[in-house]
C-alpha cells in the first residue's frame, strides 16, 4: 500500500513541477518577447513558419500549432501588419495561401532564440556539473517514456 501512496505522491509532485516549469518558462519567454512587441502565439507562429522552410500553407500552420483557421488568420494578419510575414499565393493551388517570414522576422527570431538560450544557460550554470548532467539525462529519459505512449 505504501508503494501506491508514494506513486500518487510522485505523480502529484511531477504534475506540480511540470506546471510550474511551463509557467516560469512562459513568463521568461514573454519577458524576452516584450522587447520585440511579440506575443507568445506570434512567436510560435513565426518559429513554425521558419522551421517549415520557404513558406507554409495557412491550413498546415493552423494544424501544426493546434489552432483554428480563424485564430491563425488573426495571428498572421497581425504579423503581416507588423511586416514580419508575407502572404503569397500557393503556386500549386490558386485557392490556397502560403505564408513566409520576412528578413526582419528572421533576424528577430535569431535574436529571441539567442536570448532564450542565454537565459537557459544562466539557469543551467547555477547547477553543479553533476546535477546538470543528471537533470538533462532524466529529462531525456522522461521524454522517451512520455513519447513512447503516444502510440
Amino acid at each position: 500500500m505504501a508503494t501506491i501512496a508514494a506513486d500518487a505522491s510522485d505523480v502529484e509532485r511531477l504534475t506540480r513541477g511540470l506546471t510550474r516549469l511551463m509557467w516560469v518558462d512562459s513568463k521568461r519567454l514573454a519577458q524576452i518577447l516584450a522587447g520585440y512587441d511579440l506575443t507568445i502565439p506570434q512567436f510560435y507562429t513565426l518559429a513554425a513558419i521558419s522551421r517549415h522552410g520557404q513558406s507554409c500553407r495557412m491550413g498546415d500552420l493552423a494544424h501544426q500549432l493546434f489552432q483554428s483557421s480563424a485564430t491563425m488568420t488573426g495571428i498572421v494578419t497581425r504579423l503581416e501588419a507588423d511586416g514580419l510575414v508575407e502572404r503569397v499565393m500557393d503556386p500549386d493551388d490558386r485557392r490556397a495561401v502560403q505564408v513566409r517570414v520576412t528578413e526582419r522576422a528572421k533576424k528577430m527570431l535569431d535574436e529571441v532564440l539567442a536570448a532564450r538560450r542565454e537565459r537557459m544557460a544562466q539557469t543551467l550554470d547555477r547547477l553543479s556539473a553533476d546535477d546538470r548532467r543528471e537533470f538533462l539525462r532524466l529529462i531525456e529519459v522522461y521524454l522517451d517514456a512520455l513519447t513512447s505512449n503516444l502510440g
